[in-house]
């Protein structure tokens, strides 16, 4: 595996990790203003800059998508965190590129447009992590 691709993968998984916090606090409620999302991060968080960081970047990122209307690209962030699946889903089963021929499916695309997907989402969230 070459070096760029074990980066992106690390990169995905990091991204997912996050997701995964950001919907266990749950703040991808709409009736979360700014401020009631603020304070369950600053609450969560308790001092680590890193982790606050993330989590306001991940919040900034559903917020651009939605006032965007890009729909696509927040199904793939519901998708890649596990959020749409039972336990059940092949994701847990089987392997990473099963899950995204799934998704292809259900979606109605080619895993090419779902790579590409994910690799805009997650250029948005580091985007959106460095500013």
């Amino acid at each position: 595996m070459k070096k760029r691709e074990k980066r992106e993968k690390k990169e995905i998984l990091e991204l997912e990790r996050v997701l995964r916090c950001y919907f266990r606090l749950g703040l991808d409620s709409r009736r979360l203003t700014f401020f009631q999302a603020a304070d369950r991060i600053r609450g969560y968080a308790a001092g680590n800059a890193r982790r606050e960081r993330e989590l306001v970047a991940i919040y900034e990122l559903f917020r651009f998508l939605r006032a965007t209307g890009r729909s696509e690209l927040l199904d793939v962030l519901y998708y890649i965190s596990g959020r749409t699946m039972p336990h059940t889903h092949p994701r847990y089963r089987a392997g990473e590129r099963q899950s995204i021929v799934a998704y292809a499916i259900k979606s109605y695309c080619d895993e090419r447009t779902v790579y590409r997907r994910i690799d805009l989402v997650a250029g948005l969230y580091f985007r959106l992590l460095t500013i």
